[in-house]
C-alpha cells in the first residue's frame, strides 16, 4: 500500500469466504471368507467432535459366528498440553469360531500418552476386563475344560513407542519401534504379567516405486498364582496363510483337537510391494511377502487322558 510522508495507510478490506471441510465419514461393508461365512461392518468416525479437534470412533463387526465392537475417544490435548487422552471400550464375541467353545469379552482401556523426545512417546493405561470362556466341547482338551468360567481383570500398564516419522528428518525410510508391558492383580481374578514388543522398516528404493517393509514381534505372557487361558493366550496374526487359530500347541488325544495357543509368540514379516504398469490412479501394486512365526508355551500341559501336551 503506498502512502505520502506523514499520512497514515489506506485500509485494505479483504473478503475471505471460508468453507468447512467435511470431519466425518461412515462405512459400511460385508465381507466373505470361507472359515468366518458372510460378515458385515458399520463404522462411524468424526475427526472434529463438537468442533474441539477431539476425535470419535466407533466399528461394529458381525460375522456368522463372531461380534466385534470398538468405541474409542481421543482427547489430542488433555488440560490444553502436548498430552493425548484415550478412553477405550470394547466388545467381543466369538460362538464356535474355529473352536469348539465360545468367548465374551468385555473391557475399556483408558490411557494417556505424552512425548519425552523428538521420536519417543510413553503412554500409561488401565485395563479392566471381563472375560468368559463357555460352552466348552466334551470332546475338546481337558485343559479347555479345566479354563471354563468368568474371570475379570484389573490392572495397570505402559508402552513406548519411538518413531522416526515424527521428526521428519528422512520421509523415505522409517524406523519403528514399541514396547508395553501389562501387570493385572490391581483387584480382579487374574495376576499376570504381558510383555509386547516390536521394531521394524519401512522405506522406498528405486526412485521410491518400490517399497519394502520389515517387521519382528513378540510376546510374553507370564501368569502368576494361576495358569492362563485360551482367552489371554497368543493366538493368530503372527503368520499369514493359516486359518484363525490355525497354529500353536494342540492336544492331539481329544477328539476336537482344539488349539490351545500359547504363552509365548513370534513373528517376522518381510514384504515388498511394487507397479505393475498400470495408470498411478488407479491404486493397483503387486506386493510379494515372507512370514515365518511360533506360538508355543503351556502352564498347564497334562491334556487328555493324562497324556502331555508337545508344547513346542
Amino acid at each position: 500500500v503506498e502512502t505520502r510522508e506523514g499520512t497514515a495507510p489506506d485500509r485494505v478490506i479483504v473478503d475471505v469466504n471460508v468453507e468447512e471441510k467435511p470431519t466425518g465419514s461412515i462405512s459400511l461393508g460385508a465381507n466373505y471368507s470361507i472359515n468366518a461365512g458372510f460378515g458385515i461392518l458399520f463404522g462411524l468416525r468424526e475427526a472434529n467432535f463438537l468442533g474441539r479437534g477431539q476425535q470419535l470412533n466407533f466399528q461394529i463387526g458381525a460375522g456368522v459366528d463372531n461380534a466385534n465392537s470398538n468405541l474409542t475417544f481421543i482427547e489430542p490435548a488433555l488440560f490444553g498440553r502436548n498430552v493425548t487422552g484415550v478412553f477405550d471400550i470394547y466388545y467381543r464375541s466369538t460362538t464356535d469360531y474355529n473352536a469348539y467353545y465360545d468367548t465374551t469379552e468385555f473391557g475399556f482401556n483408558p490411557s494417556v500418552g505424552f512425548p519425552i523426545s523428538d521420536n519417543g512417546r510413553l503412554s500409561v493405561n488401565y485395563l479392566g476386563a471381563n472375560n468368559d470362556l463357555s460352552n466348552v466341547s466334551t470332546n475338546s482338551s481337558v485343559i479347555l475344560q479345566e479354563e471354563e468360567g468368568t474371570l475379570t481383570t484389573s490392572g495397570l500398564g505402559y508402552a513406548y513407542s519411538w518413531n522416526t516419522s515424527r521428526s521428519g528428518l528422512d520421509p523415505v525410510t522409517i524406523y519403528k519401534f514399541d514396547f508395553a508391558q501389562t501387570f493385572a492383580g490391581l483387584g480382579g481374578d487374574t495376576e499376570y504379567v504381558e510383555t509386547i514388543a516390536s521394531t521394524g522398516f519401512d522405506t522406498s528404493v528405486w526412485n521410491e516405486d518400490v517399497g519394502l517393509t520389515a517387521r519382528l514381534r513378540g510376546g510374553a505372557l507370564n501368569f502368576i498364582n494361576s495358569d492362563s487361558r485360551v482367552i489371554n493366550r497368543f493366538g493368530g496374526g503372527y503368520v499369514r496363510g493359516f486359518k484363525r487359530n490355525g497354529i500353536g500347541p494342540r492336544d492331539l488325544q481329544a477328539l476336537n483337537q482344539d488349539a490351545l495357543l500359547g504363552n509365548y509368540a513370534v513373528g517376522l514379516t518381510v514384504e515388498t510391494d511394487f507397479p505393475l504398469g498400470l495408470p498411478e490412479e488407479y491404486g493397483i501394486k503387486g506386493g510379494l511377502f515372507y512370514d515365518a512365526g511360533s506360538i508355543w508355551g503351556l502352564d498347564n500341559n497334562i491334556g487328555t487322558n493324562g497324556v502331555p501336551v508337545d508344547d513346542d
